[in-house]
């Protein structure tokens, strides 16, 4: 099924920058390492991964993997392809109760 209000998903730059591609965070820093090994994405370019989310979210199936006490959460796998490279991301979403909107929790190279 294609992902509800995918057109109004929302992508904080932080969330990349500070998070997915950190390689100082306290406790996923090992997901930037597996970026920059597979893709040669880093929080320098991480607007490559921004974009390919953005689209993905329109184009790829979404799963419903539950629901917490926040609201209803899904994920988007894709295939990225950047410089001759390609790996298999997640992205993980969550759509707040009461928004109509999707909000990208995480995403990580998928292999």
């Amino acid at each position: 099924m294609l992902f509800p209000f995918a057109e109004k998903a929302f992508i904080d730059d932080k969330k990349l920058v500070g998070y997915c591609l950190s390689e100082t965070h306290i406790t996923d820093k090992h997901k930037a390492r597996v970026f920059k090994a597979a893709l040669g994405i880093t929080a320098d370019n991480y607007l490559i991964l921004k974009e390919a989310i953005s689209t993905a979210v329109l184009i790829e199936d979404a799963t419903f993997s539950g629901a917490n006490a926040q609201g209803e959460l899904y994920v988007v796998d894709f295939i990225l392809t950047y410089k001759a490279r390609q790996a298999s991301i997640r992205s993980a979403w969550i759509i707040h109760f009461g928004e109509s909107f999707p909000r990208l929790v995480s995403c990580y190279v998928n292999e």
